[in-house]
């Protein structure tokens, strides 16, 4: 159930074309040495972070999205473009993660930045909105022995 609702998060992301969307797998937890790839900027990453149960069917699953992206230039004028081009996407992944996931609702928790500095990278900043989705559990199997 997890992995499905994070998959659709992705999907729809993605969609929005000209990015990388995928799951979080540490790469930010050294923000001066992130573990990116040049051509994959900007990019979008979603990170399962727990649960909190409502009731017996109903649970709220909770997510970060970072946001990253990096300005190869100190020039004032290109951080300036890039920091927009960052605004404008943090937008557009609201609004797509905004849509219901069948019948998920989904309700977006704060944003911040969480990074603007240098890096290895050039200059990075990362934004992360954290996601809430309330979702039915679905616990039917087709394995007669549970």
């Amino acid at each position: 159930m997890i992995a499905k609702v994070q998959e659709s998060i992705i999907e729809r992301v993605a969609d929005l074309g000209d990015i990388t969307c995928r799951r979080y797998y540490g790469e930010l937890s050294s923000p001066k040495e992130p573990k990116l790839t040049e051509g994959e900027l900007p990019l979008v990453l979603v990170d399962f972070v727990g649960d909190k149960p409502q009731d017996a069917t109903r649970v709220i699953l909770q997510f970060n999205i970072y946001i990253v992206h990096v300005s190869y230039s100190a020039n004032i004028h290109t951080r300036a473009k890039k920091h927009q081009e960052v605004l404008s996407l943090m937008e557009s992944v609201d609004r797509v993660i905004s849509l219901p996931f069948g019948s998920s609702i989904v309700t977006l928790k704060t944003l911040k930045k969480i990074y603007d500095g240098i890096s290895s990278k050039g200059y990075l900043t990362v934004f992360m909105r954290q996601v809430e989705l309330a979702h039915n559990r679905d616990y039917t199997t087709t394995n007669p022995n549970l």
